[in-house]
């Protein structure tokens, strides 16, 4: 009977009311997540906002000038509020993909997740949230290339992690061309402000920053970094994100899998992030958010054990990140966890 119950509770489609009511019980509840990180990634992201155009005199600054702009939601809305809005991002994503409660509950279970939240981390608000609000922006006969431009923006402050998918979002929509340089007019219109201001400007201080790295982001970059170029450089680096990510895509299509517009982002999103010189293991999470299941979470929690047993995960983290994706990847393909989304989502 108690069996039964929690079958039904899982099932539970998220369009429910008392879906959302458990949604809404998780997103206090992650108020409380023990304060472990110091400083944590809300703290390293905002405190230097309020110092406007001189913000990269702080050489541990490495954010886009846009995010003079963009970050200040992020940064009114605290800590804790950030942890709070990350779980909201997953529960609207698996409302506008038809998913059940189970599915949204593999996401905020997954060791990644709960790893990002301990940062206090934006990523899930950077990168998975401007892919939902382009694709509910589409869907607007008149203003859908503000949201699309303002979506672009939001992705464009994690250009390291989102640069493959904003190329396939365009290609994707290029036969309305009309709209699409709206967009990138919307988007132009918030970015290149703020990266042209200052003496010199605010975009070459920032670049400056970055290839010119401060002590402490040398020991943060050394320390959490999922990138395969940071680690073995660009040559090696890039034949093998594509050999390897491409020859899945390819192998999966052979095998005549399923592979849904999720699938695509999920593999886009981390290819970029590996191929990228630095990527966070923080922002991996955005990318799996999109191919969930609880086989999937089984799978990660074992992969997790192992790395912390082997004590190899910041040696060969890109290695290690190539498992956590390729095994989600794979699983997802499987009917069973496409669930009601596969008849909601779009080929690649």
């Amino acid at each position: 009977m108690k069996w039964t119950a929690f079958s039904e509770l899982f099932s539970r489609s998220m369009s429910d009311v008392r879906a959302w009511g458990l949604v809404i019980v998780i997103a206090f509840g992650v108020i409380f997540t023990p304060d472990i990180v110091n400083p944590n990634d809300w703290e390293l992201n905002t405190t230097n906002l309020t110092d406007g155009l001189s913000i990269y005199e702080n050489e541990d600054y490495v954010y886009p000038p846009w995010s003079l702009v963009l970050l200040w939601p992020y940064s009114l809305m605290t800590a804790e509020g950030a942890r709070m809005m990350a779980v909201v991002v997953i529960a609207w994503m698996s409302y506008l993909r038809g998913w059940n409660l189970g599915r949204f509950l593999s996401i905020v279970a997954n060791p990644l997740f709960i790893y990002t939240l301990l940062f206090s981390n934006l990523d899930l608000l950077v990168i998975t949230f401007p892919i939902l609000l382009w694709e509910v922006s589409q869907k607007s006969k008149r203003w859908s290339w503000v949201g699309m431009g303002i979506a672009l923006a939001i992705m464009m402050i994690k250009p390291q992690g989102t640069w493959l998918v904003i190329l396939y979002l365009l290609w994707q929509d290029r036969t309305n061309w009309k709209t699409l340089l709206r967009a990138i007019a919307v988007c132009a219109v918030i970015i290149l402000p703020a990266a042209l201001i200052g003496s010199p400007p605010l975009l070459l201080q920032w670049l400056d920053n970055i290839l010119h790295p401060s002590l402490q982001n040398q020991k943060f970059w050394g320390m959490n970094n999922v990138s395969m170029s940071g680690q073995f450089g660009m040559l090696v680096a890039l034949p093998a994100v594509a050999l390897v990510m491409g020859g899945f895509y390819l192998l999966m299509r052979r095998l005549n899998k399923p592979w849904k517009r999720d699938q695509s982002y999920a593999l886009l999103l981390s290819s970029s992030m590996l191929i990228s010189p630095y990527t966070s293991t923080q922002s991996v999470i955005a990318a799996l958010a999109f191919v969930p299941s609880w086989s999937i979470t089984f799978v990660h929690y074992i992969l997790t054990i192992l790395t912390g047993v082997l004590q190899t995960f910041i040696p060969i983290t890109s290695f290690w990140i190539i498992l956590y994706i390729l095994s989600a990847l794979w699983m997802s393909s499987s009917r069973s966890d496409l669930g009601v989304s596969g008849a909601k989502e779009g080929e690649s």
